[in-house]
């Protein structure tokens, strides 16, 4: 049972969907099977949140290139996007 804080918070219809995404995503390890929401979706949705965290940091526009996934002719917000720990091959 959740907290009635945390449902005022987040609302209930937002826990239980991301009850159903996590519970599919541990039923798909096991299985083997695809993720009701695949990993390059996910990347996706949640780039622009990254991107805007730095720019939002750094007080400054920023130049994205999706085809590389990289930012344009700025080594210091590059390093803050990078900041955490990537392993390979996503390195």
């Amino acid at each position: 049972m959740h907290s009635a804080a945390v449902c005022s918070w987040i609302g209930l219809g937002t826990i239980m969907t991301l009850r159903i995404h996590m519970g599919n995503f541990l039923d798909c390890i096991k299985s083997r099977e695809a993720c009701i929401s695949p990993a390059e979706t996910t990347h996706r949705s949640i780039t622009p949140g990254h991107l805007g965290y730095v720019s939002h940091t750094l007080g400054r526009r920023l130049t994205w290139d999706p085809q590389s996934e990289r930012i344009v002719g700025d080594e210091k917000a590059t390093r803050l996007l990078m900041a955490n720990e990537v392993r390979d091959p996503w390195a």
